[in-house]
């Protein structure tokens, strides 16, 4: 295995115990590779995170993507997308994608925005 593929690894892993600790969840052993442990983390019947990271400037999302986290939050758990900017000065700049009605929903819960009904 390459220095930079276990470079990538371990920043992943890294990132992965990181959201995982913030959400209260638990790192999915094997994410990707087994069938019954789909998303990097999971917090049963509240979220489902993907975590990608980079140290580009940019990075691409698309649809596949996020449908990919929400199909495998079933419904039952809010499907999150979560980005890493490794900064060149070891810093993380660190965003989440969610679906537009739960963001709403969440302001609500937080009181921030009324009741939309």
């Amino acid at each position: 295995m390459s220095l930079s593929k276990r470079d990538n690894q371990r920043r992943s892993r890294r990132q992965e115990k990181r959201v995982a600790r913030d959400t209260g969840g638990d790192c999915q052993a094997g994410s990707g590779s087994r069938w019954a442990m789909k998303s990097d983390v999971r917090k049963i019947d509240a979220v489902r995170v993907e975590c990608k990271t980079t140290r580009g400037k940019g990075f691409r999302v698309t649809r596949e993507m996020l449908e990919k986290v929400e199909r495998e939050a079933g419904g039952m758990e809010t499907p999150i997308l979560q980005l890493d900017f490794e900064n060149g000065d070891g810093t993380v700049s660190s965003y989440g994608i969610v679906r537009w009605n739960d963001l709403l929903m969440l302001l609500e819960e937080a009181g921030i925005l009324e009741d939309r009904e």
